[in-house]
């Protein structure tokens, strides 16, 4: 039987990258927040704020995205345990399935066996009706001169 696999891996090249760009944004405006500091507020911030929402939410959905491949990834562990339990059933059942008709073809052999030995049997009791009692002819004598008969 051929074997049934399934292999699917889940590989997340992006979040790593995704959360080293948000550590450098967030250095980046940790920077100009404290070159502001440093000025006397004379830097308008107001975008750097917008900035700092923009990469949280960012960092939100990195997070988001890692949970669902990690969701992904062990649904399909699940599923390949599942298909693998299941090409391990249908080795049994193919097995089982096998034994039965070996078990079958084997009783039918002793049956026609049984059924030959029977044939046999009730032919031979006819002929012995056949064979002429007073000449002495014998039921082997009988069945040669038929073979030779269906010979000729």
């Amino acid at each position: 039987m051929s074997g049934i696999n399934s292999t699917i891996r889940v590989n997340d090249g992006m979040s790593s990258a995704l959360r080293s760009m948000n550590k450098a944004l967030n250095i980046v405006l940790g920077n100009f927040e404290t070159l502001q500091a440093v000025s006397g507020n004379s830097i308008d911030v107001a975008d750097i704020k917008d900035a700092r929402v923009e990469l949280s939410n960012a960092a939100i959905a990195v997070s988001q995205v890692e949970d669902e491949l990690k969701k992904a990834a062990n649904a399909q562990d699940n599923f390949t345990d599942e298909v693998r339990d299941s090409e391990s059933a249908m080795s049994g059942l193919v097995g089982k399935v096998a034994g039965l008709v070996a078990g079958y073809a084997s009783w039918q052999t002793v049956l026609g066996a049984v059924n030959l030995s029977d044939n046999i049997t009730q032919m031979e009791s006819r002929a012995s009706l056949i064979v002429d009692v007073e000449t002495g002819e014998s039921v082997d004598e009988m069945t040669e001169e038929i073979m030779a008969s269906a010979n000729r």
